[in-house]
């Protein structure tokens, strides 16, 4: 039976919000539910439900002047500083993405 929702950990769902940002551009508090509350009806991965709310801030950062780079360390540090998303958790993790510094 199918059931509507996946667990899975892609971002197909997070990366549907780009409506919401422009609805919602003035009204942070707004996107974030919207965002949340639209990625939720897809996936059932807290994980993604989260990365979507992450995705909203910066958007909303970077509609708000704000550059990417610091946008993205900005929503980083508003209740991204736990696991699965924090520094400590993620310290020993090796990338080749490597952001700019500000």
């Amino acid at each position: 039976m199918f059931t509507g929702f996946t667990t899975s950990d892609d971002l197909a769902g997070a990366a549907r919000i780009a409506p919401l940002a422009y609805v919602y551009q003035n009204d942070l508090d707004q996107l974030i539910a919207s965002a949340r509350a639209q990625t939720a009806l897809t996936q059932n991965n807290i994980q993604v439900i989260e990365a979507a709310e992450y995705f909203a801030r910066v958007i909303w950062s970077v509609l708000q002047e704000e550059k990417p780079t610091i946008a993205m360390k900005h929503a980083a540090s508003e209740g991204f500083d736990k696991e699965p998303f924090s520094r400590e958790q993620n310290r020993d993790c090796k990338s080749s993405a490597k952001l700019p510094d500000e």
